[in-house]
């Protein structure tokens, strides 16, 4: 079984009205359970974005687009490993992403119309971009506490906390050089 590790997460000032979206690979359980972050695959980027929900949603799709880029890299060089052999799990602060799964029956039935309005919801596009993709990959979320004290982390927790500060930072350099 290969594990393949995913950590994603975004910041937004709405003030600036400028996002920062990040993702964080680990191919292994080796280098994820030792915090090797020189042997992960970091990235962010900006994001024009309107929340921070919409933020938290589009990191965790780049991230599973990323993955599933890997999973067929691995099956393509090793002939040996099935899909099957390969399993995705996803970190997330966002309870939103967490709990996407268990609204989908509710969300699919009601075509992504508001009851309370009876307009489209206002994430309805990347809602189904998010299951789109998670029903190809079929990755197990994970949520974990965004902000907690040193000596309360796990290791996955100080995982989290590395792209919270990388994304964060990226954040800051681009309303730094905006203004």
């Amino acid at each position: 079984m290969v594990n393949i590790y995913l950590y994603s997460d975004a910041s937004f000032s709405k003030k600036h009205n400028q996002g920062v979206i990040g993702f964080m690979l680990f191919l292994g359980d080796e280098d994820h359970n030792a915090n090797n972050f020189n042997r992960a695959q970091i990235e962010t980027r900006p994001f024009n974005l309107s929340s921070n929900v919409q933020g938290e949603f589009r990191a965790m799709i780049e991230g599973f687009k990323t993955v599933k880029k890997q999973i067929e890299d691995l099956c393509t060089e090793d002939p040996n490993i099935e899909r099957t052999d390969i399993q995705i799990i996803a970190f997330t602060d966002s309870e939103a992403i967490f709990k996407i799964q268990k609204r989908r029956k509710k969300l699919e039935a009601s075509n992504f119309i508001s009851k309370k309005k009876n307009t489209p919801l206002s994430n309805t596009d990347i809602y189904k971009e998010f299951y789109l993709i998670f029903d190809q990959i079929k990755p197990q979320i994970n949520w974990l506490k965004g902000h907690c004290r040193n000596q309360d982390k796990t290791f996955k927790d100080k995982n989290f906390s590395y792209l919270d500060q990388k994304v964060r930072k990226a954040l800051r350099s681009i309303i730094k050089n905006t203004s």
